[in-house]
């Protein structure tokens, strides 16, 4: 069996898939038509991108202790199997540790540190 495409058919596969430029004023007509659909959308994306970086931040420094259950969790990880600690209140030890190992390696001696305290 032979498979026949008709004209007309290749006629709508054409305009889907290549669609013509539209005018601005088609483009203002369909704003018009429909101005809630399209100012619906920077709103959710305002809204969406809003709240994941709020929740973001939030996961950064809170909660200061670990919250969950202690079944499973790696030490210096902030997370565990049911729970979850800040990243950086985790993190706190290893984070000062390299900082002090920057500034009495690279900016100050211990003895230049000291040595501007007022006894």
């Amino acid at each position: 069996r032979s498979h026949v495409i008709s004209n007309s058919t290749l006629t709508t596969i054409a305009k889907v898939s290549h669609p013509r430029n539209k005018t601005w004023r088609e483009i203002l007509g369909e704003l018009r038509k429909y101005p809630l659909e399209y100012a619906t959308i920077p709103a959710v994306a305002a809204f969406v991108g809003l709240s994941t970086n709020w929740m973001g931040v939030k996961m950064l420094f809170y909660p200061i202790d670990y919250k969950g259950t202690s079944w499973w969790r790696a030490p210096g990880v902030p997370y565990g199997v049911f729970g979850w600690e800040g990243v950086v209140p985790c993190k706190t030890e290893k984070m000062a540790d390299r900082l002090v190992h920057i500034v009495t390696g690279r900016l100050l001696t211990v003895e230049e540190a000291f040595g501007r305290i007022d006894p």
